[in-house]
């Protein structure tokens, strides 16, 4: 792919939708410059494990970390943001497949072909034998508007094809065209409970105040708020008022791709072509919320309410541990501000050392030390490592030679034997669960952009119109966009993380109803 990149490649019209959009021609220019010439990989030190880098919680430390939490809850302290935006019909790939390849989809006819190994043949087929399992069994059954008994009991002849498409089609329960968050992921009696509903739930315990207030923020796909809006209205938490905000991607975050020759991807009507920037963009969603302490989770890792005790737990020592932190913090540049205090240089460098930084700090200048003191700050949960997609947990070098802690995508990552050997050793994975503070000590929010590493870029192979195309997307949230950040790993329990990728998840122990 051809690397010249000419401010003159952008037309009149670019310009007016650039303009449209919220976008500058400058931002453009890099994006394209980005896409022309890729910036090297992220550079890996080592991984971070319980004895480098991951820190765990005892015991003995609980009491006072809940107290802290529960200081800052009662305060009105904190925020809980859920990126929402993605569509369920990932959730359903196999059933859509299967639908759309035209295959017999007989229980007989699904088996054979799951026998010779077909992987969308078994998804099938193993959502057939456990129907009865899923959440939205009933609904179905009525949007199906015949007994599902036959498929139920796996007879040969019992025909999937209706069923599926009654699933995922708008002529029934669309569910391949809902958000995620709408989709039912749980049962509690008779009613099925959505991951809005679950986050809600899991709102009411975490960051309510001490008037009942629990304030909580979803990112939302574009046209996508009314709906949430209805199943969020019907939740009903003891003691609890909720105050909802919704936001969508910016369309200013959008990014532009380049084509084969080297020239802006266009349109078949000549028009740039515009991407979603990935779920880096959302930065200006939680800069934009102006939040003090801000709890960020996934809308599909969720729990059942008779199954979540240890996510509410760790959740709130996250929190509490941040709350500490922070206070040491905000103490130490208080006493760099104090020319009289001659053991703060000292005290600064310890706790840079203790907690963020690998081994002894060299700075003794103030300015120097405050700049690293000043800064937001994250606590980031890790999972022991069992097989989930995801980033981990690693110890890195930027090109001015920091060292630090950061989350970090495989795709980030050189294919060269030593980084690969430094990825093999990692222990834990990110199930994003972060708890993060906002603001400086004075009360004012930092300004985020100011933090991201812009070479931590996503660029990826695409097609479009059957043409291939190089694609970009922003430094993810909790990746690059966060690279400014100061870290702290902490190693939380495999029951805090319960992803949902699949439909087939939600068969899982922990989304069925306790024994």
């Amino acid at each position: 792919m051809a690397a010249d990149v000419q401010r003159g490649q952008l037309t009149a019209a670019d310009l007016d939708a650039l303009r449209r959009r919220g976008i500058d021609r400058d931002e453009v220019e890099r994006q394209l410059a980005l896409l022309a010439d890729p910036p090297p990989p992220i550079e890996l030190i080592a991984a971070a494990t319980e004895s480098n880098g991951i820190e765990t919680i005892g015991e003995t430390q609980r009491p006072a970390l809940l107290e802290l939490w529960r200081e800052a809850a009662e305060e009105g302290r904190l925020r809980k943001l859920v990126p929402a935006s993605g569509a369920a019909s990932r959730m359903f790939a196999s059933l859509s497949r299967a639908l759309e390849s035209g295959d017999d989809l007989r229980v007989a006819a699904l088996s054979a072909r799951a026998a010779q190994g077909d992987a969308t043949a078994k998804d099938v087929l193993a959502f057939a034998e456990r129907l009865r399992d899923f959440p939205f069994h009933r609904a179905l059954a009525i949007a199906v508007d015949s007994s599902l008994a036959a498929i139920e009991a796996l007879e040969p002849d019992a025909d999937l094809r209706t069923a599926i498409a009654r699933l995922l089609g708008p002529e029934g329960l669309g569910f391949a065209g809902l958000a995620k968050g709408l989709v039912p992921f749980h049962r509690l009696g008779e009613r099925s409970v959505t991951p809005v509903e679950e986050h809600l739930g899991e709102a009411a315990l975490l960051v309510r105040d001490r008037s009942g207030l629990a304030r909580v923020h979803f990112t939302v796909p574009e046209n996508g708020e009314d709906a949430l809006q209805r199943v969020a209205a019907d939740a009903v938490e003891p003691d609890t008022r909720f105050e909802l905000e919704l936001s969508t991607q910016s369309p200013a975050t959008d990014t532009v791709a380049l084509a084969a020759d080297g020239r802006p991807f266009r349109t078949t009507d000549g028009a740039l072509l515009f991407r979603p920037g990935g779920h880096g963009a959302l930065l200006r969603n939680l800069e934009q919320m102006a939040g003090d302490l801000v709890l960020v989770k996934n809308i599909d890792n969720v729990q059942p309410e008779d199954r979540r005790a240890a996510s509410i737990l760790w959740q709130r020592l996250l929190i509490g541990l941040l709350v500490r932190l922070q206070r040491e913090v905000f103490t130490l540049l208080d006493r760099l501000d104090d020319d009289q205090d001659r053991s703060a240089t000292g005290d600064a460098r310890a706790f840079l050392s203790r907690w963020l930084e690998a081994g002894e700090v060299a700075e003794t200048d103030h300015d120097a030390l405050r700049r690293k003191l000043d800064r937001p700050l994250r606590v980031a949960g890790m999972v022991v490592n069992a097989g989930e997609p995801g980033g981990g947990p690693f110890w890195t070098r930027d090109a001015e030679g920091r060292v630090s802690k950061q989350i970090v995508e495989s795709a980030e990552i050189a294919r060269t034997e030593p980084q690969q050997r430094i990825l093999r050793a990692s222990t834990h994975f990110n199930p994003v669960l972060l708890a993060l503070a906002l603001r400086d000590r004075r009360g004012h929010p930092y300004r985020l952009a100011d933090f991201v590493d812009q070479t931590r870029v996503f660029v990826s192979e695409k097609t479009a119109r059957g043409e291939k195309l190089r694609a970009l997307e922003h430094p993810g949230l909790w990746n690059g966009s966060m690279a400014g950040w100061n870290t702290v790993f902490v190693e939380i329990p495999k029951e805090a993380f319960t992803p949902v990728k699949t439909v087939l998840d939600l068969l899982r122990p922990e989304h069925q109803p306790a024994p």
